[in-house]
């Protein structure tokens, strides 16, 4: 808590790395700026707790979900449904993360001139999650990474 309550007097932002649903529980208690993974990982699968997702809701720290794959963690659209919507989920990944990490001035967003940071899929992510699960296309800053 001490450092970030420093790294704040610093005017630095602060983000947890959120696997295990434990790490999201301290990490909205310690009032971090964002939640980079949140799968809900605990030690029997996905976990997510009706507790957890108010203390997200009701202190607005943006989760930015792993909608890929993480070793030894198996995803499931039902580890994002604190999200709510997909399109929600798909926002909170790109626009809103760029918000909270302080890049939202050249990422998370298709707009001329930003760094085309791309996932491509087959099929449509707002009808099936799942789609992300299968990526045809990776581009960082407008080049072929796959």
């Amino acid at each position: 808590m001490r450092s970030l309550t420093q790294a704040h007097g610093a005017g630095l932002l602060v983000t947890a790395h959120g696997h295990p649903l434990t790490a999201i529980r301290d990490a909205v208690a310690a009032g971090v700026d964002a939640i980079e993974h949140g799968t809900f990982a605990t030690e029997t699968g996905i976990e997510v707790p009706d507790t957890v997702v108010a203390s997200l809701v009701e202190s607005a720290i943006p989760a930015c979900p792993t909608l890929g794959k993480a070793r030894g963690v198996v995803l499931t659209p039902a580890s994002l449904e604190f999200l709510r919507k997909t399109a929600d989920a798909l926002a909170s990944a790109t626009a809103l993360a760029a918000k909270a990490c302080g890049v939202a001035d050249r990422k998370g967003r298709l707009v001329a001139d930003f760094d085309a940071d791309l996932l491509l899929v087959e099929g449509d992510p707002l009808t099936d999650i799942t789609a992300l699960r299968n990526p045809a296309a990776v581009y960082l800053r407008g080049h072929r990474a796959t």
